[in-house]
């Protein structure tokens, strides 16, 4: 809701919410961090510009970025 609520607040229609065809980028955790901030951290994968990045990808990308 309040990804939705801010979306509409700025005037932005085709964000805000999974739906077809709307820009989605998304992060999905392990954990709940509305229980427990610390829980944003444990991300199992992310949906980045259309393109799904699985916690093996987030990792590898994690490892070519270190010098």
């Amino acid at each position: 809701a309040a990804t939705l609520d801010a979306a509409l607040l700025l005037a932005l229609p085709d964000l805000g919410e999974l739906a077809v065809g709307h820009g989605a980028d998304i992060v999905v955790t392990t954990a709940n961090p509305l229980a427990d901030i610390r829980h944003a951290r444990a991300i199992d994968a992310v949906v980045f510009r259309g393109e799904a990045l699985t916690r093996a990808h987030l990792n590898r990308m994690g490892r070519a970025a270190q010098p």
